[in-house]
């Protein structure tokens, strides 16, 4: 998990696929270049600076959006952020698993990252969240959002999945390009990142999930873009790495 800031200010979140690479949303990036964009990584608590694990900064060297963002339905909203120095690996910085077409995972995931506890609330959680969530999906997803103001022929863009819809528990204002991952069914404490925090009707409303970008949909749009980069450690296709 890391932190996104932009000109000192945090935008939002983000997970190593790599250790010179950040996976993230493209809404966040929005208006926002590589020379005022900075990575920090193994960090908890934002505004502590006595924590036992260091923390690590790093500058970026370029940012990648997906051609095809739409901002307005959220569709193939993803980014990839490439540092100008690769990360450290430390035991609580470490990349995450890409999923595959083929892999089971528990239903129940989990969403991390630093956005508002509340719907409205003005500050941000300083100290990383964690949340589990059950996967919807789409057809069921599709149907309830339907039952709110988007109307009912509200159509969920493909490239899209969602997660969640339990009262009081959801990611929120300020958690975009956070990671939603699931453990493996196989492979005790390995998880897979199946989604990125995308957009929402407000949050934590009882039967409304929220929606995140489907990664699976994207497995050759990240590894084309990767295999583009001069190779550091960027991961290659079915390798899995422990989060």
């Amino acid at each position: 998990m890391v932190a996104l800031y932009s000109n000192e200010k945090f935008i939002g979140g983000g997970s190593l696929i790599a250790m010179d690479v950040v996976l993230t949303a493209a809404h966040i990036l929005e208006n926002v270049t590589a020379a005022n964009t900075k990575i920090r990584a193994g960090d908890w608590d934002l505004i502590s600076d006595r924590e036992p694990f260091t923390p690590q900064q790093r500058l970026v060297k370029s940012i990648i959006r997906h051609e095809d963002f739409d901002y307005e339905t959220g569709a193939n909203d993803l980014a990839l952020v490439i540092l100008a120095q690769p990360f450290k690996q430390e035991d609580h910085i470490q990349t995450i698993c890409l999923p595959t077409p083929d892999e089971d995972t528990a239903n129940k995931c989990i969403v991390a990252g630093w956005g508002v506890k509340n719907f409205g609330d003005k500050c941000l959680s300083n100290v990383l969240k964690a949340i589990e969530l059950p996967l919807v999906s789409q057809d069921e997803c599709q149907d309830k959002l339907r039952k709110t103001e988007l109307g009912p022929d509200f159509e969920l863009d493909p490239s899209l999945m969602c997660a969640g819809g339990e009262e009081g528990l959801d990611s929120c204002t300020g958690d975009g390009g956070s990671a939603i991952f699931c453990e493996m069914d196989y492979y005790r404490n390995r998880y897979i990142q199946v989604g990125i925090v995308n957009w929402g009707m407000e949050c934590g409303k009882k039967d409304t999930p929220g929606v995140y970008t489907n990664l699976e949909k994207f497995n050759d749009w990240i590894y084309k873009q990767l295999e583009a980069l001069p190779a550091i450690q960027h991961p290659r296709r079915g390798e899995y790495k422990q989060f």
